[in-house]
């Protein structure tokens, strides 16, 4: 992972569980431990993991009316802390931590921008095995030298529908299927997000199968008998 610690420490963890008793009550707590739990045991088992190689062409796709995409960059910190922080929900509380790495090289973040405000974010691992990827049940023998890791992304929700996403994507292929050490690239999506697996599908992504491990087995099987 990044040496900026991508992975929230235990630290940030129990400050965190603390600031919610404090300020929300205990009662909130409990529902983020459970959240927490829950993604544990069973959310993070029933991810789709798709590939695509970037030596495969991307299908044009053109940019949305009034659209900029580019690279965010360190000066970029101020407007997305004022445009998109306040539009990302607890659930993807998580991403904010990620703009700390906005300039490092093992990382880049993509934005859109409408009318000057910016209403698209999606971030690129230059190495998988240094990812959000490894932090998921994926089998590890997976990741080869050349993957990148697409993730997380988020769009605005007044901007959703017009399609910003695939045309960053586009731009991403652009950007490295010019480059010689990026050859393949991985993502995965929530079965939950019932539109992310026919999306990436009709974009040509393959779903990557997994090898169903004893562990996962064994949660399916508690899953069937107790509500989580």
């Amino acid at each position: 992972m990044p040496s900026s610690s991508i992975t929230s420490s235990w630290s940030a963890k129990w400050a965190r569980l603390l600031s919610t008793t404090i300020n929300q009550g205990p009662s909130a707590t409990i529902a983020l431990l459970y959240r927490a739990l829950r993604h544990r045991l069973v959310d993070q088992w029933e991810y789709v993991y798709f590939e695509r190689s970037l030596g495969e062409a991307f299908t044009p796709i053109k940019t949305p009316e009034g659209v900029q995409i580019r690279l965010a960059l360190p000066t970029d910190r101020v407007a997305i802390e004022r445009d998109i922080f306040p539009l990302i929900t607890q659930d993807i509380e998580n991403d904010k931590r990620y703009f700390s790495l906005l300039g490092s090289p093992e990382v880049q973040c993509f934005i859109a921008l409408h009318n000057g405000h910016i209403v698209h974010y999606t971030w690129v691992f230059m190495d998988a095995n240094k990812s959000p990827l490894v932090s998921t049940p994926f089998e590890r023998s997976r990741i080869q030298a050349g993957d990148v890791y697409i993730g997380p992304a988020f769009t605005a929700e007044t901007m959703r529908g017009v399609w910003i996403y695939p045309a960053v994507l586009a731009t991403i292929w652009e950007v490295f299927s010019h480059t010689s050490t990026a050859k393949r690239v991985l993502l995965f999506v929530s079965p939950h997000n019932r539109g992310a697996v026919p999306f990436f599908q009709r974009l040509g992504f393959k779903r990557v199968p997994q090898s169903p491990s004893i562990v996962h087995s064994m949660l399916l099987r508690l899953r069937h008998r107790f509500i989580l």
